[in-house]
């Protein structure tokens, strides 16, 4: 994670791509969040564990599943 947040952080720099057009800061910092790189180690398991939970059979996860097979074929 901390590989992906520094490749991320030297493309930023001096870029001109629409997702830094907001600032670089604070797509930067969204994106050590959703990285969980803020987030001591021993929290990290706990926090991905409940957003898979929270996700299994949710109503949007269920129709997402069926649109990937009926646009391309994928089953759960």
């Amino acid at each position: 994670a901390e590989t992906i947040y520094t490749l991320v952080e030297v493309m930023s720099y001096h870029s001109k791509l629409p997702c830094f057009e907001a600032g670089v800061a604070g797509r930067l910092a969204g994106l050590r969040d959703r990285l969980f790189l803020n987030m001591p180690e021993e929290k990290v398991a706990v926090s991905i564990r409940s957003m898979v939970e929270r996700s299994y059979d949710h109503f949007g996860t269920t129709k997402y599943d069926q649109f990937q097979v009926f646009s391309n074929g994928i089953a759960k």
